[in-house]
């Protein structure tokens, strides 16, 4: 029961940190996703696939 319980736990506790890391940083993601929309990726001339 205690394994259930710990794994549980861990995987709430992730959850929360990935959450928290997006919330913190969804001005950057924005920004950064707003650039590759208007200029593309770098690279993308070269890429063969």
């Amino acid at each position: 029961m205690s394994a259930v319980f710990e794994s549980a736990l861990v995987k709430a506790v992730r959850e929360r940190e990935r959450e928290a890391w997006l919330a913190e940083n969804r001005d950057a993601i924005d920004e950064y996703n707003a650039e590759v929309e208007k200029y593309g990726l770098f690279g993308d001339a070269y890429r063969t696939f």
